[in-house]
């Protein structure tokens, strides 16, 4: 393998937003590996797509509600190509939970996938990439950590934290590791699910994965660029 060729990992890569963004960053030049919960066909899909065009691409099982096997993610990956030179923490669940129907259950796997695990992914990596002299970390937050959601508050909470984890790390990994975050609103994903009215959209529309992508490989290489959180959802976090 070439040193010139850049590590990526991505967690949450095998299905929908997360499949895509493995793909955008192997048509960038990154080896990319990434994890995968309960999707092993999808993760073995994806790895077979990617190398039949001459990408490199690897898929690991890892459960991140489990802090052992977050840290054991890293260490396999590490092993296997290097240390990672960019952390893309997109892995996450959404629950249905107002307050009258919110289970403890729910909270507790939602703040272990959206906020622990990240935690505890960009702490191993973040000092490994300071310690090999540089590297970048991008959060998929929410706009659901900058506005609440009202059938979602654990989710909300949880991507919450994200942001003010993506602000601090950025401060104290300085100068060596940028941290940052992309906070999507509604993504089209152009399936038969219904999006909302977009009539309270300032651009019109809801963002679609491109943007994301878009946003997330900007964030990658943007040597300026720390602690900032992205909205890419068409204006809707300003409407009241």
């Amino acid at each position: 393998m070439s040193d010139d060729i850049r590590l990526a990992l991505v967690t949450g890569g095998a299905r929908r937003l997360g499949a895509r963004l493995v793909r955008a960053l192997a048509e960038e030049g990154y080896r990319v590996a990434f994890s995968y919960h309960a999707g092993e066909r999808d993760a073995q899909a994806l790895v077979d797509e990617l190398e039949s065009d001459g990408l490199e691409v690897a898929g690991y099982a890892a459960d991140l509600r489990e802090a052992g096997e977050c840290e054991a993610l890293i260490d396999a990956v590490t092993a296997d190509f290097g240390p990672p030179g960019l952390l893309i923490n997109n892995a996450g669940i959404l629950r249905d939970g107002s307050v009258d129907d919110a289970s403890l259950a729910d909270f507790d796997q939602t703040i272990a996938v959206n906020l622990r695990a990240p935690w505890i992914l960009s702490l191993d990596m973040g000092r490994r990439m300071r310690d090999a002299g540089g590297g970048s970390i991008v959060n998929i937050a929410s706009v659901g950590g900058l506005r609440p959601y009202s059938r979602h508050l654990a989710y909300s909470v949880s991507k919450a934290g994200l942001v003010m984890l993506t602000r601090g790390l950025a401060r104290d990994l300085s100068p060596a590791v940028r941290v940052n975050a992309v906070a999507p609103g509604m993504i089209d994903l152009g399936s038969a699910d219904a999006m909302p009215p977009a009539d309270r959209v300032p651009l019109g529309s809801w963002a679609k994965p491109e943007d994301i992508e878009d946003a997330v490989l900007y964030l990658a290489e943007a040597s300026q660029v720390t602690g900032q959180i992205l909205a890419v959802d068409g204006g809707w976090s300003l409407s009241s």
